[in-house]
């Protein structure tokens, strides 16, 4: 048995670097190419100016958007006029990383023309090469640019990227053929490229309740690259690799193979390098992941080339994904035929690869009530996607290859035609007048994987490729900010999973923004309510005290402070002679910051490109602050400077930099107390509400002038309730004419962070309650309650607006002094107490009201006989009024009155009678 190969992409290879030799003597005189002969083709004709082209990409590291300026001459080198860097003199092209402006210089190394082959029109491709990749030092970087036929332009495209090189596409008649008949010449072009259907496999495993995704690994562009020795050669070998499906182009050229004899779909492919160099396909994908009886996720792939031991078999590999947070996304070991652990013989080859998007099962989220609306449990960002859904009569509509369309719905039902199979279902594969059913709205579930959003419809019908399963869809929602009305697109249906992607603005509100970061383990980080927009934090440092530092938490420090560069993210200023602040330093330009967590879970924030002035030549200064995880806000620090990094080093401990879901603990209000159950007290806050409280702001502006607000404060029922914009606000912001809703009275809670009670008001104030900088979040006004003995209830204190819309008061108070806590016992007295004087306040309220009453009875027992009168009277008078109406009753009545009052005293006997009137 030979020794053991390890091979591993993040670590330091000690190795001899002597084979390289090989690689460069493709080409052994670089300047003996010429414009005017590249493979049989001129292209002088666009060699007569330098272009400039700009590569934007995310730094799989930091992710972070980067970007890569490349300066290209097509075959002109450049010389000391160019003013170009140094090892770019006598090159082709110049390029370098905006982050760290470290040069690269490519020189020309060779020319081929590729023929059409079906999947791929003609084309001369040139390759330039530079310097040793940082990351895979085995190679150098290369920049590949393939020209094309056709008309001429004036830019190069980007095709595609790896860790070591960039191929760009570049169209010009120049390489275009051209033949003559009869004096006529005409000039050809072959047809556009025909892609080619490679084959893939579904690359998530599921067990009904768990989830586990590894798209998270698949590369679109460029693979995954691996390098070692070989156990039976001691040659050094390159490994390719992708997941689940084949590998993408490779660019990297060798002296005498061609990567080309891997196959179109081998998913892994050997290159060895050296004197007998090889290429071997190690298999094709032929299964989706599968976890085994050590619960361990597995892919496996077949039908390699043929296996050298033993020619009649082919070769296969299986690939072990094992958990390691620490690892990052690739850390592999390759265990070839012949190490320690295999037989010689074997056909086999076994891949541990260790890496961090293994260590989470997922569990999906499963709608409710048919709700569109899906919310990340580590960070709560949340995102609806309930304006993409569609009547059901109308969905979306993809067209398929063979005349069939899928029809397709987000949240909602999809089945326009009424066919049988598809009822109640959100996919329907329909043809003519017959639909399958891939997925039913009744088992959909959200699927998050950190990066991509999926939509998973399940439970359609049978599927033909396998009866013990049955067809579904999966739509992967991606992050495109630039993406607003955009439609899903078919990719592709594998193990009777249809697959589209859809990419769409709406799914970067669930993903974590600028000065936020996910750890691997589920951490969730936010300093964005330190970034402030109104105001800066500042430190001295002790040794120098004519020193002050201005910082802002990923964002420019504001113009106020009179940095002298506009976009410094921190500054520094020196006292003059006239004891003047002169804020000229500036210290890093936060635009291209880098935001990274420490073993010790501590936050690292670094600025970059600042003022050169008092660093080594060719430096400029930097700005590094170290986040601490404390239980007060805290201020930054002044720790150091690095003369020879040129580093200002800052440390700030706050509970700002501590795990988001374990910031802060809420409390709940009653009877005008907070219960703290860490301290086991009440608080009495009941004195801080009912009051209101006018609050000015003086803000300056870039432009030097003054931005006067004024906040009306009281937290127990809004103060201009008349006023539309603020009718529910416990906070409003006004300026005139101006209001603003900065946080609504119902949604008031209490929070404890670190050491800090605080109270929190969300805005529900329409349009401007939304958060312009943060589509996510509403705006939101903090209240930080600090002890103050001598304060009594105190008053709030502006502080600044963050960058996150967080409007942000201290409030100095005797209220939240420990020496007015309750313990449990005493609230218990307080409430009891307070419950006994209120009944006695009732009884006597209901005694008094009592008493009035009767006093109110006796002495209105004259008044009511009077009223009693007057009714009679006024009934009376109605009465008669209605009689003496007509004449003869009035006569009848006048008779009877005279009688009545006659001087005979006789007794008389009445009989009544009616008259007819």
């Amino acid at each position: 048995m030979s020794r053991l190969t390890a091979i591993t992409v993040i670590g330091i290879l000690v190795i001899d670097l002597s084979y390289l030799l090989a690689i460069s003597t493709a080409v052994a005189d670089h300047n003996g190419l010429s414009c005017h002969n590249m493979s049989g083709y001129d292209l002088s004709t666009i060699n007569d100016k330098t272009y400039k082209y700009i590569h934007n990409y995310t730094n799989t590291s930091t992710n972070k958007t980067d970007s890569f300026d490349v300066l290209i001459n097509i075959c002109r080198v450049f010389d000391t006029k160019d003013k170009t860097p140094e090892v770019c003199i006598g090159r082709q092209i110049c390029g370098h990383k905006t982050t760290d402006k470290t040069p690269i210089g490519y020189r020309l190394k060779s020319t081929d023309f590729v023929p059409d082959n079906g999947s791929h029109k003609e084309y001369i491709k040139v390759v330039y090469d530079g310097s040793e990749c940082d990351i895979h030092r085995i190679l150098n970087y290369t920049m590949t640019i393939n020209f094309y036929c056709g008309e001429d332009t004036p830019n190069f495209n980007h095709e595609i990227s790896t860790t070591c090189g960039i191929e760009l596409n570049y169209t010009t008649k120049s390489v275009c053929k051209t033949t003559t008949n009869n004096s006529i010449t005409t000039t050809t072009s072959t047809p556009a490229p025909i892609v080619e259907k490679k084959k893939t496999v579904h690359c998530i495993w599921e067990n009904g309740s768990h989830h586990m995704d590894l798209n998270q690994l698949v590369m679109t562009n460029g693979n995954h690259l691996t390098v070692g020795l070989s156990p039976s050669t001691s040659q050094h070998v390159i490994y390719y690799i992708n997941v689940c499906r084949p590998l993408n182009r490779i660019f990297e050229t060798f002296s005498h193979s061609s990567i080309n004899n891997c196959g179109p779909n081998a998913a892994i492919c050997r290159v060895t390098i050296g004197s007998n160099d090889s290429v071997l396909s190690l298999g094709e994908p032929t299964s989706g992941p599968i976890r085994l009886f050590d619960d361990s996720l597995n892919l496996f792939y077949e039908n390699g080339s043929p296996c050298p031991a033993r020619p009649h078999e082919k070769l296969r590999t299986r690939i072990k994904f094992v958990c390691d947070p620490l690892a990052g996304i690739e850390n592999m070991i390759v265990n070839e035929p012949g190490s320690e652990t295999m037989d010689a013989e074997d056909c086999a080859y076994f891949i541990e690869w260790r890496t961090s998007a293994v260590c989470n099962y997922i569990e999906p989220t499963k709608l409710v009530n048919n709700s569109c609306y899906f919310t990340d449990q580590r960070t709560g960002l949340s995102v609806d996607l309930t304006s993409l859904k569609k009547k059901s009569n109308n969905p979306y509509r993809i067209p398929m290859d063979n005349g069939s369309t899928f029809e397709l719905n987000v949240c909602g039902l999809a089945n326009s035609l009424n066919a049988h199979e598809c009822y109640q279902t959100s996919a329907c594969l329909q043809h003519n007048d017959s639909g399958m059913s891939y997925g039913r709205l009744t088992s959909s579930f959200f699927i998050y994987n950190g990066v991509d959003l999926t939509l998973r419809y399940a439970d359609g019908s049978k599927c033909n490729e396998d009866i013990n399963k049955t067809l579904s869809t999966e739509i992967s929602f991606k992050c495109n900010p630039n993406e607003t009305n955009s439609e899903p697109k078919f990719k592709t249906i594998n193990s009777c999973v249809a697959q589209f992607e859809w990419q769409n603005s709406l799914i970067c509100n669930i993903q974590p923004p600028k000065c936020a970061i996910l750890s691997e383990s589920g951490k969730y980080y936010n300093l964005r309510q330190l970034s402030s927009i109104s105001h800066s934090w500042n430190t001295t440092d002790p040794k120098d005290s004519s020193s002050v530092y201005y910082l802002n938490v990923c964002s420019k420090v504001p113009k106020s402070i009179g940095c002298k560069d506009p976009n410094a993210g921190s500054c520094k200023c020196v006292y003059n002679s006239q004891k003047q602040l002169d804020c000229g330093i500036s210290l890093g330009d936060p635009s291209i910051d880098e935001l990274k967590i420490l073993s010790n879970e501590d936050l690292l924030l670094t600025y970059s490109n600042g003022d050169d002035r008092e660093c080594p030549q060719g430096m400029r200064a930097k700005t590094e602050i170290t986040f601490k995880c404390d239980k007060h806000i805290g201020n930054p620090k002044f720790i150091d400077f690095s003369k020879p990094q040129c580093i200002y080093r800052f440390e700030w401990k706050t509970f700002m930099s501590c795990p988001v879901l374990d910031q802060r603990d809420e409390l709940i209000y009653k009877d005008g107390f907070l219960e703290d159950n860490r301290l086991d007290a009440y608080i009495n806050v009941s004195a801080l509400m009912g009051t209101t409280f006018n609050v000015n702001e003086f803000r300056q502006l870039d432009n030097n002038k003054t931005d006067n607000y004024t906040y009306v404060i009281n937290l127990s029922k809004p103060e201009l309730s008349t006023d539309y914009q603020c009718s529910e606000a416990g906070v409003c912001q006004t300026k005139g004419d101006f209001r603003r809703d900065l946080g609504s009275v119902k949604t008031l809670k209490y929070y404890l962070r670190g050491h800090e009670l605080q109270m929190a008001l969300q805005s529900k104030g329409g349009t401007r309650g939304k958060c312009g900088k943060n589509a996510n979040k509403n705006v939101t006004t903090i209240f930080r309650l600090h002890c103050s003995s001598s304060a009594g209830v105190g008053e709030p204190e502006f502080m600044y607006e963050s960058n996150d819309c967080d409007y942000v008061f201290n409030w100095e108070t005797s209220m939240v002094c420990p020496m007015n806590f309750l313990k449990q016992e005493e609230y218990i007295e307080y409430i009891t107490e307070r419950n006994k004087s209120q009944e006695r306040m009732e009884k006597e309220e209901l005694d008094h009201l009592a008493k009035s009453t009767e006093d109110n009875q006796q002495s209105g027992g004259h008044t009511n006989l009077w009223i009693g009168i007057l009714i009679v009277i006024c009934f009376v008078a109605t009465v008669c009024a209605l009689l003496f109406y007509k004449p003869n009753i009035r006569q009848v009545v006048w008779f009877k009155v005279r009688r009545v009052f006659k001087s005979d005293t006789t007794n008389h006997t009445f009989h009544y009678h009616q008259f007819n009137t």
